[in-house]
């Protein structure tokens, strides 16, 4: 083979380990994408197990460093590029343990399992069968999270009041829902009334013995451990190492090397500019009375609403 050959060999070689790493790693997002075996599985979030992703990280980047892109095609050339950029965001992502936040103020691990089940549509006895699986791992998916949310909580990573205030309150619902009536029975409904009747009454077992004791516990988690160490603050750089983590963050949201204070410079100048272009709009259009009068006017006039698909 020619060199170019073997770069771009090389390069297709990473490419597929990559994304066999990430069908383990993401279940939920290979599930989607037609994994059969990953529907039968939730994230794996154990620390040993975010150790070992990491090491086959470093792996691949060391092959990525290895291939002189300047004799690859330019698609490979970019392909090269942007591998390598994912690969170290998530390299440098293990340093900060951030499985310790497993959940925000709107999701989390929590909310995830009923998420997945509003969106699966089980038609078969194979696609019953996973959802059945997957219902299965769930409390050890649960128990995994707790694990590192205390974890969070012992070496100081943890989220502020307010947010677990909000998860609290969502976790109580959850726990107090009757398993009959829970979302997880979703997938059953799309399938034909006999499979139905076979795997629901299964299913309602499972979430009573196995997966409300786990929203439970995670209540009790809430309620002790997470609300006696919450913090006030609400930003992250006041948990330690927050400063890095706040850093890492940004570059990874916003994919440049500006800090946070030059982001948020960046926004409160187009928060201006962007006022001022409204206020302009409004003077032009005649409007007489106050910005916020303006702001209720297009929140209600039944003009500015689609009244059917057509007009939209």
């Amino acid at each position: 083979q020619s060199s170019p050959d073997r770069g771009e060999a090389a390069l297709a070689s990473v490419i597929a380990d990559y994304e066999r790493l990430a069908k383990r790693v993401d279940p939920v997002s290979a599930g989607r994408e037609g994994d059969r075996e990953a529907l039968r599985r939730w994230p794996d979030v154990r620390p040993q197990t975010a150790a070992q992703t990491h090491e086959s990280l470093k792996a691949m980047r060391a092959r990525l460093s290895d291939i002189d892109t300047t004799k690859l095609p330019a698609d490979d050339a970019l392909n090269h590029v942007l591998l390598v950029r994912l690969i170290d965001q998530q390299i440098e992502a293990f340093q900060f343990d951030l499985d310790r936040l497993p959940f925000q103020n709107d999701s989390g691990f929590h909310t995830l399992a009923d998420y997945v089940a509003r969106t699966t549509n089980a038609t078969t006895r194979e696609d019953a069968e996973a959802w059945m699986a997957r219902l299965e791992a769930l409390p050890a998916f649960y128990e995994q999270n707790i694990a590192n949310a205390r974890r969070g909580v012992l070496s100081g990573v943890n989220q502020p009041r307010i947010v677990i205030d909000r998860v609290l309150a969502v976790a109580r619902h959850q726990a107090a829902t009757e398993a009959a009536a829970s979302s997880l029975l979703m997938p059953f409904d799309s399938l034909p009334e006999k499979l139905r009747a076979e795997y629901r009454p299964k299913a309602i077992s499972i979430i009573e013995k196995g997966i409300v004791p786990m929203q439970r516990k995670f209540v009790e988690f809430l309620e002790q451990d997470g609300s006696s160490a919450a913090r006030i603050a609400l930003g992250i750089r006041r948990v330690p190492n927050g400063e890095e983590i706040y850093r890492f963050l940004v570059r990874s949201q916003t994919t440049t090397k500006l800090s946070p204070d030059e982001i948020h410079r960046i926004g409160l100048s187009e928060v201006a500019r962007i006022r001022g272009l409204m206020e302009e709009s409004i003077r032009t259009s005649g409007f007489q009375a106050t910005f916020a009068d303006f702001l209720r006017m297009f929140r209600t006039d039944p003009r500015f609403y689609a009244q059917t698909p057509e007009d939209l």
